[in-house]
């Protein structure tokens, strides 16, 4: 059961990573309503995209779920991806 969901983790990061434009949200919120917990690499992957919208508001608010989430531990690179989108 771990690795299946190891797997639809990896599959959705890719999808995040590839598309880093406007449906990066809709495949994170989609990650979501399927009930697949996102971990750091989804958090910061969306954060970065976000970032490269020009969407600094929403990078923030996504910044922050993820310090709310406890199943996830917020790493050098999600304070990396927020840096960026604070110093634009």
């Amino acid at each position: 059961m771990m690795a299946t969901t190891k797997l639809h983790i990896l599959k959705w990061q890719s999808q995040l990573h590839t598309i880093s434009t406007a449906p990066s949200c809709q495949v994170f919120g989609s990650l979501k309503r399927r009930s697949i917990r996102p971990d750091a690499v989804s958090y910061t992957t969306l954060i970065t995209a976000l970032t490269a919208m020009g969407r600094f508001q929403e990078a923030r608010r996504v910044f922050d779920s993820m310090q709310r989430d406890k199943a996830v531990s917020v790493d050098l690179a999600a304070f990396g991806a927020m840096a960026a989108a604070l110093s634009k």
